[in-house]
């Protein structure tokens, strides 16, 4: 298994456990408003939709921690899972060349430049020649 997969593969699981989380919120949001309404509507002087919101929001905030540590992340783009990707790739050491990544990541304007770039990131010199 060559390097980039390997990493790949672990960058994809974060970005999939993100992905979770995400769809978790938007249901946390979702049944806490229809249950607040429902309780609202049923038994005004109950408020018994207080309960799961604490219980489901605690849980909420263990696998928020665990995803993203301490809070202070951002998320939405276009391409949001692969942007995701290459920073967790990055994040692991390891710097994907265009060949490497998919097709999609690629804007037309960003097509021309692919041999330039491969260029760039080829070295004449060796480490050991560096002072």
């Amino acid at each position: 298994m060559k390097k980039h997969s390997k990493a790949y593969n672990r960058a994809a699981k974060r970005v999939k456990k993100k992905r979770e989380f995400y769809n978790n919120l938007i249901s946390y949001i979702f049944v806490m408003v229809l249950l607040m309404f429902l309780n609202l509507r049923t038994s005004p002087f109950h408020l018994w939709f207080l309960y799961p919101m604490i219980g489901w929001g605690i849980a909420l905030a263990f696998q928020y921690v665990k995803i993203f540590g301490v809070p202070g992340a951002g998320f939405t783009a276009e391409d949001w899972e692969e942007a995701e990707i290459r920073r967790e790739m990055r994040k692991m050491g390891y710097e994907p060349t265009y060949d490497e990544l998919p097709e999609a990541e690629y804007g037309e304007d960003e097509l021309e430049l692919k041999p330039l770039r491969e260029k760039e990131l080829r070295r004449n010199y060796r480490e050991e020649d560096l002072v």
